[in-house]
């Protein structure tokens, strides 16, 4: 009785999450790196801005989203910057989401501090002082702010206010071994527990995670991996080692 309790239960929540994934109006993701290992976070940071090469050089701005107050986010963040400066294509201004920890940034970066979900009209007319002087942006937030799974998000407002679409990263931590998986941050909930309305993007995260759980993917380094949810909006996950 208890087997057929258990099993039904994994039934009943995985349809819960296939159904938040499935209205969440998410284009089917289209992988853009498979699994690949590092050391330290500036490395995956580094390998995504060259994977990103072709499109940092068309784009003026660039939206970085992060878990908050998790280092290895924010030295990635660092990474992928550093790379803009050897790779001759370097990001002078970043915007900083005024509750988000200050980043290590090459020298001669403008730091300008900023709200997201404000008056995008407002920020808008700032970020184009600046690429108005030919100088490239990053805006750097929260991945919940960022990431267009989540319904009404800052940034789908902000490319309504910029006139153009605008590329998009969101970082995310995944677990690719069931033994590592715990509470995704944001929480992958039904729709009556989301009071935060952020639920898409934790579902992403299990649900990827989850399928490579047979793969035995060693997960004692750093894994990285990344696919597309949009015309310019990705997804990278992040697998730490655990301590």
């Amino acid at each position: 009785m208890q087997k057929r309790y258990i099993a039904a239960m994994a039934v009943f929540l995985g349809l819960n999450v296939w159904g938040i994934l499935k209205f969440s109006q998410a284009p089917p993701p289209k992988d853009i790196m498979k699994p690949s290992f590092f050391d330290r976070p500036e490395e995956v940071g580094a390998v995504v801005y060259r994977r990103l090469y072709g499109d940092m050089g068309q784009n003026d701005v660039v939206i970085f989203g992060v878990r908050p107050n998790e280092v290895s986010h924010r030295r990635l963040v660092e990474g992928f910057l550093l790379t803009s400066v050897k790779e001759n294509l370097p990001i002078t201004v970043v915007f900083r989401e005024t509750h988000l920890e200050a980043l290590a940034l090459p020298e001669g970066t403008e730091v300008v501090d900023f709200e997201f979900n404000t008056d995008q009209v407002v920020l808008t007319e700032k970020i184009r002082s600046y690429t108005a002087q030919g100088k490239r942006v990053l805006l750097y937030t929260a991945n919940v702010l960022s990431s267009r799974l989540i319904k009404n998000n800052p940034s789908e407002r902000f490319e309504a206010a910029w006139g153009k679409k605008v590329f998009t990263i969101s970082s995310v931590d995944v677990a690719l071994r069931r033994e590592q998986e715990q509470p995704n941050d944001p929480p992958c909930v039904g729709s009556e527990r989301d009071g935060q309305g952020t639920a898409a993007l934790g579902c992403a995260a299990l649900l990827k995670g989850r399928s490579f759980y047979r793969k035995n993917i060693d997960v004692s380094r750093i894994v990285a991996l990344m696919d597309q949810r949009g015309e310019k909006d990705l997804l990278l996950y992040l697998s730490l080692p655990r301590r």
